[in-house]
């Protein structure tokens, strides 16, 4: 190459910009005699330029490897463990034996030893099972050598490794990414034992370690779903197996998740189950099951229709309904918009079950629940006076307002007394509104007496 020592020369003495334009010419020459500039650039240069030509060495691959092991025998413990990924990256299976021989050399942060276990999982060579396996038994101060350890031998997928990536996992190993790198590991084997570990630690303390698991099982798909079925018929299966295997849309999983729905009292996990029965495609047969499905499209999920077309079909299912809506109610009752829709409909279809639960509702944090919820409770009429009555005196202005009209659409006389006392009230929108009450119950006493 007619410029190449003038590249060569601007990598050496350079401004920082002119050794990452020399670095990258050299990169892309392919120049076996670009080895030993780009080696020394990547060893002691600026991340930058040195992040250039640890591609260059790369993209020279194995004309490289000869100077890059030479490189393993230096004093310098950092400039060894530099070239460890680069000799992965080329993938030339000369570096395997020279890196196992490295696998020994321990420091109180167990380099250069996870250096060359990484490489040497990036080379994915039988030859190193062996030792990678007595790794993932051996205890360090820093104990990270394991994890390393487990996630080469995930990466090669010897069967071999599998008994000692469980036995990891089961010990009482301290290190919290090394018990992660071994579940990620397993997800490598499509293999009964290992595929049961990763769904047992699904239920995990530590989120890292479920979120792997998650992570492996979905690597594994279809072989997977078996075992997540089975975890199904377990008493309490972590919330993640209903969630992998609504993701994974096997139908297979229907009758099990069906099973579970059956037999489990929170309502909150039902409504998880009904969304992954949805997403396999499940078709509901028995009507408590068509009246959930509904409820969840209508308030947690979806089903393909229209919020106006459910509250058709939810006011339509009458009596039905009443019980899965009820149990929406609590469990909305910390979100005021749903919370007041399921109010708004339980007081359209008028079942006296509903107007214990919404007057609780009456109490709620929120204003606009509480505010929302009394025309509901309206619907109920003479049933629905006394809770309203009680909440009359409320200290919120709009709460008190929002009474008084009810009180008058219902017409109720026993609401009289408790709306005069309203004449006097602090704001005027609660004085105007019981002044109109009374009249709308006045004229009604009267023209009933007529």
């Amino acid at each position: 190459m007619l410029f190449f020592g003038w590249h060569v020369s601007r990598l050496k003495d350079g401004e920082k910009a002119q050794r990452l334009k020399a670095a990258v010419k050299l990169a892309n020459s392919k120049n076996v005699r670009a080895v030993e500039p780009l080696l020394r650039t990547y060893l002691h240069d600026d991340p930058s330029v040195s992040e250039v030509a640890a591609a260059g060495l790369v993209n020279i691959g194995p004309p490289a490897v000869e100077r890059l092991l030479a490189t393993l025998h230096d004093t310098s413990e950092r400039q060894r463990h530099k070239v460890m990924p680069i000799l992965g990256a080329i993938g030339d299976k000369r570096a395997v034996a020279p890196l196992i021989k490295l696998l020994d050399e321990c420091n109180e942060y167990d380099a250069p030893a996870c250096g060359a276990a990484e490489a040497l999982g990036e080379l994915g060579d039988s030859m190193a099972v062996e030792p990678l396996i007595a790794l993932v038994a051996k205890r360090t101060k820093a104990n990270s050598i394991p994890g390393v350890a487990a996630q080469a031998l995930g990466r090669i997928g010897d069967p071999r490794a599998i008994r000692p990536l469980l036995d990891l996992l089961a010990s009482d190993i301290k290190n919290p990414r090394s018990r992660r790198l071994a579940v990620s590991a397993l997800g490598s084997f499509n293999h009964p034992d290992a595929i049961a570990a990763l769904v047992a630690s699904l239920g995990n303390w530590d989120s890292d370690v479920r979120g792997a698991a998650e992570e492996a099982l979905k690597q594994l798909g279809p072989a997977a779903v078996d075992a997540l079925i089975d975890a199904m018929a377990k008493p309490d299966p972590p919330s993640r197996v209903v969630a992998l295997l609504r993701e994974m849309k096997d139908a297979r999983a229907v009758p099990a998740v069906h099973a579970a729905l059956t037999h489990t009292k929170s309502f909150k996990e039902r409504m998880a189950l009904v969304e992954t029965l949805t997403a396999l495609g499940w078709k509901p047969a028995s009507e408590s099951d068509r009246m959930l499905q509904l409820v969840f499209g209508r308030f947690f999920g979806s089903i393909g229709e229209s919020k106006e077309t459910l509250d058709r079909k939810i006011v339509a299912s009458g009596a039905a309904i009443v019980p899965p809506l009820l149990e929406a109610l609590g469990e909305l009752s910390s979100t005021p918009n749903p919370c007041v829709a399921v109010a708004h409909l339980l007081g359209e279809i008028g079942d006296e079950r509903a107007v214990a639960p919404l007057a609780q509702q009456l109490n709620a944090y929120y204003q606009y629940t509480r505010v929302g919820v009394v025309p509901a409770l309206a619907r109920f009429g003479s049933k629905a006076v006394e809770p309203l009555l009680a909440r009359l005196s409320h200290q919120d202005a709009d709460m008190r307002r929002a009474i008084a009209k009810a009180l008058g659409g219902i017409g109720d006389a026993r609401a009289l007394e408790p709306l005069r006392a309203r004449l006097t009230d602090s704001f005027e929108g609660a004085r105007e509104e019981a002044k109109q009450a009374i009249a709308r119950i006045e004229q009604r006493a009267g023209a009933g007496g007529a």
